[in-house]
């Protein structure tokens, strides 16, 4: 069972894939001092989410709300305007929701299916040729993230 807090929320949900491209076009291309909105531009009810992400459940799902989980004072709506970050940027996000939910949820099956006694690669493990300290990203060349490729 999940306990679950205030389901009629909307939110603007971004993939951090998107976001990170975002940021990378902020910084060649951005003005210094400009404001640029990040987002997807729609709003999305978080009931929406969680009915996604159960349908992709590999086992049955009960749901239920509990009050307790509410927010004391919660914004029942976000939206974003990323029309700065459009015109100026070049940028706009790729990555639909339904992608970014089965890539979260194949990434922890993955994280959940390793070895509780090593939660992390050990010390040289993924360090590229020559064992040298950090990330393909780190190097230069594109990381691989949930069947998309980062820059």
């Amino acid at each position: 069972m999940i306990e679950v807090g205030n389901l009629g929320a909307e939110r603007d949900i971004l993939d951090v894939r998107d976001v990170v491209r975002g940021y990378a076009a902020a910084v060649d291309r951005g003005r210094p001092g400009a404001v640029y909105n990040l987002c997807a531009g729609r709003a999305v009810r978080i009931r929406e989410v969680l009915d996604r992400l159960v349908g992709l459940a590999r086992a049955p799902i009960r749901v239920e709300v509990d009050p307790t989980r509410w927010r004391p004072a919660d914004n029942p709506w976000f939206l974003g305007d990323g029309g700065r970050a459009r015109r100026e940027l070049g940028w706009a996000p790729a990555i639909p929701l339904d992608q970014t939910l089965r890539d979260l949820l194949d990434y922890w099956r993955d994280r959940l299916d390793r070895p509780l006694e090593s939660p992390l690669p050990a010390v040289g493990e993924g360090q590229g040729e020559g064992g040298a300290g950090g990330s393909d990203a780190a190097h230069g060349r594109a990381a691989r993230v949930g069947g998309s490729t980062l820059p």
